[in-house]
């Protein structure tokens, strides 16, 4: 899934002249090769990113993937931009003639409920429009809780 994204990323970023600064960063008691997650789950919370909250900045785009466990039972991945914010993207959706309602998102919660049946936990997505004192748009951040079996090994 991580190689996927990266990939992913690297060719949306050439339609940014490789503007956009990516990387990945993971807790070292995970091994990344045992954990399970459903495909693509990822991919809807980066294209956002890309195309809603990055892509009005044109330049000192970040974009980061950080995974860390939060106790034995759930894994934490965190989609970090510094993007426009949703506060401003939405206003910006509204001006347009042509509204396209994505359905990424809501396919992506779905999929994370079914695949949580498999454990004990439950799986969630949270969304948070970052801000700065001044109530101006920083970024947005995406977390995603995802149960994981207690015997998987982390190292």
């Amino acid at each position: 899934e991580l190689e996927t994204m990266e990939l992913y990323v690297n060719i949306e970023n050439l339609r940014f002249n490789h503007e956009i600064q990516f990387d990945i960063q993971m807790d070292r008691d995970i091994a990344a090769n045992s954990v399970k997650i459903p495909s693509l789950l990822l991919q809807p919370f980066l294209e956002n990113a890309i195309w809603h909250g990055l892509s009005p900045k044109k330049k000192n785009m970040h974009l980061q993937i950080v995974i860390k466990r939060i106790n034995d039972s759930v894994l934490q991945i965190g989609i970090h931009d510094n993007g426009i914010g949703l506060k401003k993207s939405r206003q910006i959706k509204e001006r347009k003639v042509h509204k396209n309602d994505s359905v990424g998102i809501s396919l992506s919660r779905e999929r994370l409920e079914h695949f949580s049946k498999k454990y004990q936990g439950e799986g969630s997505i949270t969304i948070v429009d970052l801000q700065d004192l001044d109530q101006e748009g920083t970024g947005t951040q995406v977390l995603i809780s995802l149960p994981i079996k207690l015997n998987e090994p982390t190292i």
